[in-house]
């Protein structure tokens, strides 16, 4: 299969875009904050049969370089992405969004609902800041005491690692939590992770995010909630969306945590195929 990899601007920067199949694209919202797309790898390829799928790194993540002077926020992420539907000429987007994913596509989705044509949210996080505090107080009460000590220390840097060291003993410490089984850990695609990019847009959502009064944006957008039976923010969670957004569906994956199309990876195609395939 042909992969076309290009650099397109946006927001003034150099944004990594890569493509691959054909058909009606899909835009892929990657998580972190601060991660790269290289973790849908490969375990979305097989929609590239029916659809061309578009992956691009955040800016300040993976290969799309920014300044160190650069601050990062939801809003320039949002217009960041609206300026790449630019570039790429689509009138209207097809967006799956992961984790923090899940918030862009919200955020980019009742700011710009003319340019969305179908919304999944995979690893669904909320429609607040404190939805995203949620998140981080469910994963430390699964996390031991000493679990969480060691990740203070090193969300703080405490031990002055390289990010390459950093990075591998968060992965270490936090990625069995966001597993079903953890036996998966050995088909996660590694990436990495720019912590201050982390931090500036984490802050951001805590402070600001809130997309609830303005839900009513989405009403002529299909949207669908793909969500792990062991995900750190639980189906039953997701139904107080569910009840905000009555015509959005949910697809609970019983054998998945937070990355669902990792751990199961054919349900997931399945799901997501017809969910695209609309026209």
């Amino acid at each position: 299969m042909e992969v076309y990899t290009e650099y397109r601007k946006a927001k003034g920067f150099d944004i990594f875009v890569k493509r691959l199949g054909s058909g009606e694209p899909i835009v892929f919202l990657h998580g972190g904050p601060g991660d790269e797309h290289r973790y849908f790898l490969p375990h979305v390829t097989p929609l590239a049969n029916d659809f061309t799928l578009i992956f691009y790194d955040q800016r300040g993540c993976g290969q799309s370089a920014a300044p160190h002077s650069t601050a990062f926020n939801m809003k320039d992420e949002m217009e960041a992405l609206e300026e790449l539907r630019e570039s790429l000429g689509m009138q209207k987007m097809n967006l799956l969004g992961q984790s923090w994913g899940t918030i862009l596509g919200l955020f980019y989705a009742v700011h710009y609902p003319e340019h969305v044509s179908r919304l999944m949210l995979v690893s669904y996080i909320g429609l607040k800041g404190a939805d995203l505090k949620r998140f981080g107080e469910l994963l430390a009460d699964r996390m031991t005491e000493k679990e969480n000590e060691e990740l203070n220390n090193l969300e703080n840097n405490t031990y002055h690692l390289t990010p390459e060291e950093r990075q591998k003993k968060l992965t270490d410490l936090v990625f069995p939590y966001y597993l079903y089984n953890r036996e998966n850990l050995k088909r996660i695609t590694p990436t990495r992770i720019n912590h201050k990019v982390n931090k500036q847009i984490c802050d951001d959502i805590l402070a600001n995010y809130d997309v609830e009064d303005l839900l009513y944006k989405l009403d002529s957008i299909p949207v669908m909630i793909i969500q792990g039976a062991k995900d750190l923010i639980t189906p039953d969670i997701c139904q107080e969306t569910l009840k905000k957004v009555p015509h959005a569906k949910m697809e609970i994956f019983h054998q998945s945590g937070h990355w669902p199309f990792l751990e199961e990876p054919e349900k997931f195609i399945s799901v997501t195929k017809p969910f695209f395939n609309h026209t």
